[in-house]
């Protein structure tokens, strides 16, 4: 439960984001500038916090697969682990920072 809004950071912009675009640009930037962004500070802010958690960011990935057929084609199916590596990383800089701050 204390993870939710970590992932509600992460898998809101899969969902809000595509039906306010009008043009490819839009898709370009939110795909590849802005979700990645929400998802790495969604696991950094988390794991910065909380202890490292393996399935954060296969949760994050799993929330990002039915975006494909809703809004995409199949070829955005590269995004699922894109974005859960992405995720993984900001998981991976939050434990880095968490560590630091302990000493």
């Amino acid at each position: 439960m204390k993870m939710l809004p970590y992932l509600l950071l992460c898998v809101l912009p899969f969902y809000l984001l595509p039906p306010f675009g009008g043009s490819t640009g839009f898709f370009i930037i939110a795909l590849l500038l802005i979700m990645p962004l929400c998802c790495f500070l969604g696991g950094f802010l988390y794991t910065a916090g909380h202890p490292f958690c393996w399935y954060f960011p296969v949760l994050v990935g799993a929330f990002m697969l039915p975006t494909i057929w809703i809004f995409y084609n199949e070829s955005a199916w590269i995004y699922v682990p894109a974005f859960a590596a992405v995720n993984l990383l900001g998981c991976l800089f939050g434990l880095l920072f968490r560590r630091g701050k302990d000493r």
